[in-house]
């Protein structure tokens, strides 16, 4: 059935992952998530159609056969052979494509994070002994102010260089920045911390121009302002300074004060009223030309940098076809629905003889308003699952973090998460789709117990839309199956039969008829008919799993993709028979869910040794209550409370 699919099977399998989402709590990548670009693997116009070196990639047929899924053609003529009136037959070389490469099991990762930026008022270091810097521009900046946040994300990325990661200082699409909206025209690579490496040399800067009698002033204008543009850069040059760390405001500032003072107008009779109207206006003009000029430059130079900075890739990093490069390097972001708004003071420990911090109007300022906070979201490139550097990858990541940044430990009063994607080949069909979702429902009891209790059914954060499908939502999908299918599905029997295959009878496994019902559910209705409830017109070939709360905890994260991973293998890979006994003796409760995953026990003693079992929640060895007198996640990047 699957080695079979056609193209229509295949896109509406791609857009039923929808359905995944509205049941499961796990999100199918929407357009534009996860999506990289074209990497080539696709055959494109090429030079090499007229090299006869590649004549072995060709074959020549006639044009009148040429059909339209060739992309690339060489359209020659064959004087050996002619027509019905005599005339030469062109004759067409065809470009054999070779067949594309299977896709490795992909996965993606995004990562929650609230970072200590700055104290929130003109006070002393509330945790002075923690080391790790903070901000004193900012102090002085609004926290939604976009120059915030892209100052903050530079330095993110900027650590996350100096770790041996690749990653991009990108246009970020949740960060409204203008920079026309600011004095000094902010950018995407800029930073209020930076130092200003440039204006003190700068200062030292001396221009000349002398103004060539017979040239005229429009030509003297002209000639001025590109010699004193070219002295700027060969400056820059013989200094070693980097042209786009130069501000906008020196060069204001230049122009302001300096540049009429280095033009040289010879000759010149300050009684003759045609001279000193002819040298006031050029000196205007020039200086006037001379800011224009130069700061086209500048913010040339700026733009230039900001694609060569946009065009680095991870060298691990898959490139997926259809897909956007914003995937292709480690990135950060915004994501403002980590908010430190949501923590109550009263969900800290506070240590006793805490000093508070006072506001202007000398009241006390309680944890967590103490500092100005950003909400970020870390993204990984798309990567190789089974690649042996993937993981390591991601522990440069979270330690770049943690050990520049204070970063908030983990708690269940913000709502933050790590969103895994997984993708790929083989494509999902809609029997592997079947058989997950049902492996899901029925695991879910396990695997909820795997996170905090807040991502759960019976979380503090029940509005969470990613929490496990419970009885209340089955039930709303089990009617509004039914009241679309206006009756029996069709091909009910052969579903029927199929899922006979896959799935215990209830004399065989029993268990709560409005779960039997969803699952029936699922196996009765065609393709179509499940796309037609859920629509994801959009939706690619991946899985996003969102139930893990925000932690930087690289080994966490890693043991967390891999039972997602084997839950996807194993939907995929099992047969019938497999798949018959493994939920039999599950229902059953032969074996557990985690070993008919066949997951690594010492992947398991992880979660049990935090707390996790059948009755209880992972657990954060603070009790889920952070201790205000070190909030932090310790350096490094296993452990976040070391």
């Amino acid at each position: 059935m699957r080695g079979s699919m056609s193209m229509r099977k295949y896109v509406s399998a791609s857009r039923v992952l929808g359905h995944v989402n509205n049941v499961l709590g796990i999100r199918p990548s929407a357009a534009g998530i996860r999506q990289n670009s074209d990497d080539g693997s696709e055959q494109s116009s090429a030079s090499s159609l007229d090299s006869d070196s590649n004549d072995d990639q060709y074959s020549v047929v006639e044009e009148e056969d040429i059909l339209a899924e060739y992309d690339e053609v060489d359209v020659t003529k064959d004087l050996d052979s002619s027509d019905d009136e005599g005339n030469p037959k062109r004759r067409v070389r065809v470009k054999q494509t070779a067949p594309a490469e299977p896709l490795p099991t992909t996965i993606g990762i995004e990562i929650d994070f609230l970072l200590a930026v700055a104290t929130s008022g003109q006070g002393n270091d509330p945790h002075p002994t923690d080391g790790r810097n903070l901000a004193q521009v900012l102090r002085d900046i609004d926290h939604e102010d976009a120059r915030f946040h892209v100052t903050v994300r530079n330095g993110i990325v900027d650590a996350l260089k100096n770790n041996g990661l690749t990653a991009v200082k990108c246009v970020e699409p949740n960060i409204l920045l203008h920079p026309s909206s600011y004095a000094n025209e902010f950018g995407w690579m800029d930073s209020l911390e930076a130092p200003d490496s440039n204006s003190a040399t700068l200062d030292q800067w001396v221009g000349r121009y002398q103004y060539v009698d017979g040239r005229g002033l429009e030509r003297n204008t002209s000639d001025a302002t590109s010699s004193l543009l070219g002295q700027f850069v060969e400056f820059h040059n013989q200094q070693g300074l980097l042209v786009h760390q130069t501000r906008l405001e020196l060069i204001d500032s230049i122009a302001d004060n300096k540049v009429s003072g280095w033009l040289d107008f010879p000759n010149y009779d300050e009684n003759d009223l045609a001279d000193r109207m002819e040298n006031e206006i050029w000196r205007t003009r020039v200086t006037a030309e001379f800011r224009v000029s130069v700061r086209a430059y500048i913010k040339e130079a700026r733009r230039v940098l900001l694609e060569e900075e946009q065009r680095q890739a991870d060298p691990n990093a898959v490139r997926l076809p259809e897909s956007s490069a914003f995937y292709d390097a480690w990135t950060c972001g915004v994501n403002r629905g980590v908010n430190p708004n949501t923590i109550h003071p009263s969900r800290y420990i506070i240590p006793e003889g805490w000093q508070h911090m006072k506001n202007p109007q000398n009241e006390d300022v309680l944890p967590p308003h103490v500092y100005k906070w950003f909400s970020g979201v870390l993204r990984s490139p798309t990567l190789n699952y089974h690649h042996p550097e993937t993981f390591p990858s991601l522990q440069k990541a979270c330690a770049a973090l943690r050990n520049n940044f204070r970063i908030h430990l983990p708690t269940p009063y913000v709502p933050a998460r790590v969103k895994i994607q997984f993708g790929g080949d083989p494509k999902w069909d809609l029997l592997s789709l079947k058989k997950f979702i049902t492996l899901w429902v029925l695991m879910e009891d396990s695997l909820e117990h795997l996170h905090r209790y807040d991502r759960s059914h019976i979380g503090d954060w029940p509005r969470l839309r990613n929490g496990p499908v419970r009885k209340e939502s089955i039930q709303a999908t089990v009617l509004k199956t039914s009241l679309i299918g206006r009756g029996p599905p069709s091909g009910f029997e052969s579903a029927k039969d199929e899922m006979n295959s896959y799935f215990p009878t209830q004399e065989q496994a029993p268990i709560e008829d409005y779960l039997r019902d969803f699952i029936h559910s699922i196996w009765s209705h065609t393709l179509h008919e499940l796309t037609d409830i859920y629509l994801r017109e959009s939706c690619l070939d991946m899985l996003q799993f969102q139930s893990l709360q925000g932690t930087l905890d690289a080994k966490h994260i890693e043991y967390w993709a891999l039972i997602c991973d084997r839950i996807i293998s194993f939907a995929r890979n099992s047969t019938a028979e497999q798949f018959h006994s493994a939920l039999l003796n599950m229902i059953t409760k032969k074996t557990s869910p985690f070993e008919i995953l066949s997951i690594p026990e010492h992947v398991i003693q992880f979660f049990v040794s935090r707390g996790a079992s059948n009755v209880s929640y992972f657990q954060y060895k603070d009790g889920d209550r952070v201790n205000w007198g070190q909030p932090f996640m310790v350096r490094g990047s296993g452990d976040t409370h070391g």
